[in-house]
């Protein structure tokens, strides 16, 4: 079955529009979680260490995505006599440029992770991004025959050199003080999730898969993590093949996405035709009898009392 661009392209624009409606409603913690929790990839996270830090990552990360749609670059998730914050004082900072936006900052529950996050679609720039979903050549190192959608591309090569930038001067001045900060985690949600992916393979390049030996020693001293939300997929089966191969060779962590049920942006652009476009890493998935976006920091916030 052959599908016109035409065709896909106004299907992409009806699910794209149905999502945004939804992602940005407010988070309600839900009394019954255990109960209405699913998991398709990975078993409800029980209160393991390993899952316990899980949890906590994707907390932070869905704030922080979320603090890139505001005009502030900080939020206390706790309450006014306890309160809680997502970056330690004076640490963080958000960046906006003409249609994108990126936030940075140390995490002031781990002080041992800086998190970097990267906004969703919220303008018409920004939609016409996800509808350039034609699959171009990606020259990256190691990845023979690699594709990935022209629009996100386009849209990260707009931030790529200053965001590259803002996390090489960071990491040599963590490398330079105590050492505090040891792990990277890349975040971001809808299209800031697809930015994320294409951001995180360029660290992993620069500084733990390098041959340049200063910038392989630098990368050595962290631990590189990508937790992204309702990520659309963001290129061939080369591409994702070419990230996992980064998390089975231990040069990457951990890259999960997290999904929910009625979400349709995970599901674009399609595996069809022409367009075979592949998710790599983990799926983590949420599943509601709602249509309305939760948010994992409720989830998380409940199972630990945050």
């Amino acid at each position: 079955m052959k599908f016109s661009t035409t065709g896909i392209s106004l299907l992409i624009l009806a699910m794209t529009l149905i999502s945004l409606s939804f992602c940005r409603k407010t988070s309600k913690v839900l009394k019954k979680l255990k109960n209405q929790h699913k998991s398709h990839r990975l078993h409800r996270p029980d209160h393991t260490e390993d899952n316990t830090v899980l949890l906590q990552e994707l907390h932070l990360n869905e704030i922080a995505s979320e603090l890139t749609y505001s005009n502030y670059n900080n939020m206390n998730f706790g309450t006014a006599s306890s309160p809680k914050y997502v970056f330690q004082e004076g640490t963080s900072k958000l960046v906006q440029t003409a249609s994108l936006a990126y936030l940075y900052g140390i995490s002031s529950v781990d002080p041992s992770m800086f998190i970097l996050s990267l906004r969703g679609t919220v303008n018409l720039c920004n939609l016409k991004d996800d509808l350039r979903f034609a699959p171009v050549d990606y020259d990256t190192a190691n990845c023979e025959g690699c594709k990935v959608h022209k629009g996100f591309i386009e849209a990260y090569n707009e931030i790529k050199t200053q965001v590259l930038d803002v996390v090489d001067a960071k990491l040599k001045k963590f490398a330079e003080g105590t050492q505090v900060v040891k792990r990277v985690l890349i975040t971001g949600h809808s299209l800031g999730g697809a930015l994320s992916e294409l951001v995180t393979n360029d660290l992993i390049e620069k500084y733990v898969t390098t041959k340049v030996e200063a910038d392989k020693t630098l990368g050595s001293k962290f631990k590189f993590y990508n937790v992204n939300f309702g990520k659309p997929r963001v290129g061939n089966e080369q591409w994702a093949n070419h990230i996992n191969k980064f998390i089975t060779d231990k040069n990457l962590e951990r890259f999960v996405r997290v999904t929910f049920a009625n979400d349709l942006i995970p599901k674009v652009p399609a595996n069809i035709g022409d367009f075979k476009f592949v998710h790599p890493g983990t799926e983590i998935h949420f599943e509601y009898k709602s249509y309305i976006w939760g948010g994992v920091n409720s989830e998380v916030r409940y199972l630990f009392n945050f």
